[in-house]
C-alpha cells in the first residue's frame, strides 16, 4: 500500500513537471528531479524513466542541451529495459528536436520516423500527434511546403482523435503559417 502511494506520489510529480515545460521549465526541473530522486529510492523503475525524460525536456527548453541529450539517453535506455514502447518513441521524438536543433535534419527525420512507427505499432497517438508534426517541420524547412502542410493536417486530425488538446495550437499556428506563405492571409487569420 504504501509502496503504491509513492508510485502515485511519483506519477503525480512527473504529471506536474510535464505540464510546466512550456511555461515554466525551471520549476519542471525541481518536480522532475524530486521526481526521479523518490523513483530511485522506491525502486520505480518506470517513474524513473519518465522523470529522467522530463529533466533532458527541460534541459532542452532552458538551451542546455548537452544535458538534454544525456538525460533522455538516459530515459530511452531504461524505458528500453522496461519495454516501455511508448516513452521510447517520447524519447525518440525529443532526440528528433535535438538533432533538429543542431540543424541535422536527415538524423532528425530518422528519428521522427522511428518513433512514429513505435507509437503506431501501440495506437500512441499523441506520440504519433508530435511526430507527424516534427516531420512537417522538417519539410518546410526545406520549402516543401505541400509535403509539410499534409504532414501537419495529419498530426493535427490524430491530436484531435486522441484529444491531446494541448497540440492544437501549436499545430494549427504551424498551418496558419504555411497558408500565409501560400499567399492566403484571409484564410490564415481564420486559423490563427
Amino acid at each position: 500500500m504504501l509502496f503504491s502511494q509513492s508510485q502515485q506520489d511519483i506519477n503525480q510529480k512527473n504529471e506536474q513537471a510535464e505540464s510546466l515545460l512550456n511555461q515554466k521549465p525551471k520549476e519542471s526541473l525541481v518536480l522532475a528531479t524530486s521526481a526521479k530522486a523518490a523513483a530511485e529510492s522506491n525502486g520505480y523503475k518506470n517513474g524513473e524513466a519518465k522523470a529522467l525524460a522530463l529533466l533532458g525536456i527541460a534541459n532542452y527548453k532552458i538551451d542546455v542541451y548537452d544535458k538534454a541529450r544525456i538525460f533522455i539517453n538516459q530515459a530511452e535506455t531504461l524505458s528500453d529495459e522496461l519495454d516501455d514502447t511508448s516513452l521510447i518513441s517520447f524519447c525518440k521524438y525529443w532526440l528528433g528536436n535535438l538533432e533538429l536543433n543542431q540543424g541535422q535534419y536527415g538524423k532528425a527525420l530518422d528519428l521522427y520516423q522511428e518513433a512514429l512507427l513505435l507509437a503506431q505499432k501501440i495506437s500512441d497517438k499523441k506520440n504519433m500527434a508530435r511526430c507527424l508534426d516534427g516531420k512537417g517541420t522538417i519539410y518546410e524547412s526545406l520549402g516543401e511546403d505541400d509535403k509539410a502542410m499534409e504532414l501537419y493536417t495529419q498530426s493535427l486530425a490524430v491530436a484531435k482523435d486522441a484529444g491531446f488538446k494541448e497540440w492544437y495550437g501549436n499545430v494549427t499556428f504551424e498551418l496558419a503559417n504555411l497558408i500565409y506563405k501560400k499567399g492566403k492571409p484571409d484564410e490564415a487569420e481564420k486559423k490563427y
